[in-house]
């Protein structure tokens, strides 16, 4: 197995897809391009982060290739490792983002004259974060930017932002990327997965971030093995049962203190302990899509009792998933607590507690809801397969459950489901409606 870092070098110089994105770096790190700010925006785990990584590496190298970084010189590899003083990386996720950051990370570092040679990049993800006051603030620093001062906003929510930050960048959009390229991807970079089990990641998985995700944790060796998810879809698709699909939702959500999610270090940032949760989340959507059909599977194949069960299953393995990781959390801080009482008040330990409560009960709701997405997704999905010739179909194991489900509802079940669902749903999810009530309402409409 190669080594991570190495391939974090090599992922970060060879993006997948936005050919177009990595047109506009060429010309940041030639001096072609006149913009001192852009924004990247798109889906989420799509390269936005990766892309700006480039950015960052290229118009500081020392050597281009090709007209991007070279990865292989001093500056690229500090930049690689998160400690070149020049760049800046400052991730939100906690709510919102407070005017005394912008004060003291971009503002105060940002005023000081750049040596000549380098470039000062401030990489901000997400700043839909953005308050009122701090938005601002950071407004008339695009404003009056500095020499040689470079910032990339990133955001899956571009709307969120204030038009007066957006009109001072140049819009950057990101779109999704063919599956034969992601698939191409992952077979160059981890080239010890299987060719079928490497297109069962791309096919079940939500995004190009998720199928990489993926691959990470499948060379890592932890987590499931992709060929045994695969065996039980198999057994799934030949006699959908309650305790087939529940083997399956333990391999979505295994036990999270098993897996050495977090480092051992007690200096370890929240940001980051929550990035590991988060890429461990990720890199199991394609047990959770899969998980989708067979419930579809499931709900025409078994009694109603089943899917009933199977409704309070999914939900109390993901409960409890989520609250194993609050657990991990707090134990991971108690620890810096006691060791050091002196620079960690009781005030700021119980900050960083209500940080650990709030982020991990955001994360169990955004888990909810995008299960229930993947249920959508999987019908319109199953209505496509009823139209489709048999030249469009496919034959993996996600194609064969789709097209098997299709077989099962008639086109106006379907659309009966698709409708009643998803009238209101998106404009309920934005309005914090409980998602939990929305999953069991999927189940009871799959079973009418």
């Amino acid at each position: 197995m190669k080594d991570a870092a190495m391939i974090n070098v090599k992922r970060t110089l060879s993006p997948l897809g936005h050919e177009d994105v990595v047109d506009l770096i060429r010309s940041a790190a030639s001096g072609r391009s006149a913009s001192h700010s852009f924004l990247f925006q798109g889906p989420e785990h799509i390269g936005k982060s990766t892309c700006a990584d480039l950015l960052a590496m290229s118009v500081n190298c020392l050597s281009l290739k090709n007209g991007l970084a070279c990865g292989e010189c001093e500056r690229c590899k500090k930049i690689a490792a998160g400690n070149f003083q020049f760049v800046t990386r400052l991730k939100y996720k906690f709510g919102e983002i407070p005017i005394d950051d912008i004060r003291a990370k971009i503002i105060a570092p940002g005023s000081l004259k750049v040596p000549e040679g380098f470039r000062q990049v401030y990489i901000i993800n997400d700043v839909r974060y953005f308050n009122q006051e701090s938005a601002n603030c950071f407004l008339k620093t695009l404003e009056e930017p500095t020499p040689n001062v470079l910032f990339v906003l990133v955001t899956s929510a571009p709307n969120s932002i204030l038009p007066t930050i957006r009109s001072r960048c140049q819009i950057v959009k990101f779109n999704d990327t063919e599956k034969e390229k992601i698939k191409k991807y992952i077979d160059d970079m981890w080239p010890d997965i299987g060719e079928r089990e490497s297109e069962f990641l791309v096919n079940a998985s939500s995004s190009i971030g998720a199928a990489i995700s993926a691959a990470e944790e499948e060379t890592s060796k932890t987590g499931p093995r992709v060929a045994s998810v695969m065996t039980a879809l198999e057994r799934i698709l030949k006699t959908p049962g309650p305790e087939e699909i529940s083997a399956l939702w333990d391999m979505a959500y295994a036990g999270f203190g098993n897996e050495d999610r977090l480092a051992e270090e007690n200096n370890l940032h929240l940001n980051e302990a929550f990035d590991k949760i988060e890429a461990a989340i990720l890199s199991r959507q394609y047990i959770k899509t899969a998980g989708a059909y067979a419930l579809l599977l499931l709900a025409k194949k078994s009694a109603r009792r089943y899917v009933q069960l199977m409704s309070y299953e999914l939900a109390g393995k993901m409960d409890g998933y989520f609250a194993a990781c609050q657990q991990e959390l707090e134990k991971f801080i108690e620890p810096l607590h006691q060791k050091q009482q002196e620079r960690v008040s009781a005030k700021i330990f119980n900050e960083m507690m209500d940080v650990i409560k709030k982020e991990s009960a955001r994360n169990r709701r955004d888990e909810y809801v995008k299960m229930v997405a993947g249920l959508y997704v999987a019908f319109e999905k199953i209505f496509i397969m009823k139209n489709a010739g048999p030249e469009k179909r496919g034959n993996g194991i996600i194609e064969r459950m789709a097209l098997e489900a299709s077989s099962l509802y008639s086109t106006s079940e379907i659309e009966h489901i698709v409708k009643k669902i998803g009238r209101g749903y998106y404009r309920d999810m934005a309005a914090n409606i409980n998602p939990e009530a929305y999953l069991e309402n999927y189940f009871f409409n799959m079973i009418r």
